[in-house]
């Protein structure tokens, strides 16, 4: 149990912390980046409300008929 959380300490506080560190500093002078999310944020919010419906029936009319065709195969074994 130490020996896990040592590991999982040691890759996000070492291998996150330094790469952090060291990409802090190089968004930090680009300012352009906020203006585009901003811009992002506008028009993906019209964008997601049609992309969630479509999503959402294609992936529930995929689930059952996945579904269906498992149960078949093992009562016939």
């Amino acid at each position: 149990m130490s020996s896990f959380k040592r590991g999982a300490r040691m890759r996000v506080g070492g291998r996150i912390g330094r790469l952090d560190k060291t990409r802090l500093p190089t968004p930090t002078p680009r300012s352009p980046p906020p203006q585009e999310w901003e811009d992002r944020i506008d028009t993906d919010e019209e964008d997601p409300e049609e992309l969630v419906p479509d999503s959402s029936d294609e992936e529930q009319s995929e689930e059952p008929e996945v579904q269906p065709e498992v149960p078949p195969v093992v009562p016939e074994d």
